[in-house]
This record gives C-alpha cells, structure tokens and sequence, in this order.
C-alpha cells in the first residue's frame, strides 16, 4: 500500500508538469511515457544488480507459472491503458 501510494503521489505531481514540459521541450506524450518507462525499467534493472538479486525474480516466475501469468496480464493490461 505504500508503494501504491507513493506511485500515485508522483503521478499528481508528472500528470499537471507534463503540459509545461512538453510545452518547453519537443516531443509527444508518448515519446514521454516512453522515456518515463524506459528510464524506470533501467533504475529497476540497476537496483537488482546492485543488490544481487538481478537473477531471483525470473528464476520465481518460472518456479510459479501462475505468477507469470498474472504478471503478463498485468503487463499487457498497463501497455494497453
């Protein structure tokens, strides 16, 4: 709950900048989510490394098929909007 929370703090504060930002820098909303998500997976991905832990969360989700079922919805759900 307080990562959920925290997520939707950050996005009241990117949801009303995003206007000013694009306003002052080129591109699109999707270019945004783009950078957004891209530089997001990259911190994810450097944190895991740094902690050692870059190979437990795949190795799990191939221990639990049904967690990388819920976790592929889950991810096609947030692609599609």
């Amino acid at each position: 709950m307080l990562l959920l929370g925290g997520s939707l703090l950050c996005d009241m504060y990117t949801g009303p900048n995003q206007d000013r930002i694009l306003k002052q820098y080129t591109g699109s909303n999707r270019q945004l989510m783009a950078a957004q998500n891209l530089f997001g997976a990259v911190v994810a991905v450097g944190m895991m490394a740094f902690k050692g832990e870059l190979a437990e969360g795949p190795k799990y989700l191939m221990e639990h098929p049904a967690v990388m079922q819920a976790v592929i919805m889950f991810s096609a759900a947030s692609a599609l909007g």
